[in-house]
């Protein structure tokens, strides 16, 4: 059903080889009421998603969904997709897998900070600094 979504992210993301599609429960409510997930709350979540995409809700296995989709993952890896779930991509299932993994993970914790009413958010020189390593790391290898 999605795989006008999936080519149509293939053909502007050739740098990476896989997509997941899923509908992870914490992420999914996030896609649904229309919020960000905060990925500056921590220097692991936004090492490896860096700013979360959010995609224009369209028809299920429509082609204004793959358009949506498509121009959301340009400069992200991880996508909302309004009132429907999440994609998460790499360069191999278990990198797609991880950072699915990963947006849930980061959707439970904004949702439990939220519940306490205190979430310290780093700040935008720490946030560079994070953007930085992840770059220069990525040069090495």
């Amino acid at each position: 059903m999605e795989t006008r979504m999936h080519l149509a992210i293939y053909k502007v993301r050739t740098d990476i080889t896989t997509i997941v599609h899923a509908h992870p429960p914490y992420t999914s409510s996030y896609a649904i009421s229309g919020k960000r997930i905060e990925t500056g709350i921590s220097g692991e979540i936004r090492a490896i998603l860096g700013d979360i995409a959010m995609a224009e809700y369209a028809c299920m296995g429509s082609e204004e969904l793959a358009e949506y989709a498509a121009n959301a993952s340009v400069n992200s890896n991880a996508i909302l997709l309004k009132n429907h779930g999440a994609i998460t991509l790499g360069n191999s299932l278990f990198e797609a897998y991880d950072r699915m993994e990963v947006l849930e993970s980061a959707a439970k914790i904004n949702f439990i900070s939220g519940l306490l009413s205190n979430v310290n958010l780093l700040s935008k020189e720490q946030l560079i600094e994070i953007d930085h390593f992840i770059k220069s790391f990525i040069n090495k290898g």
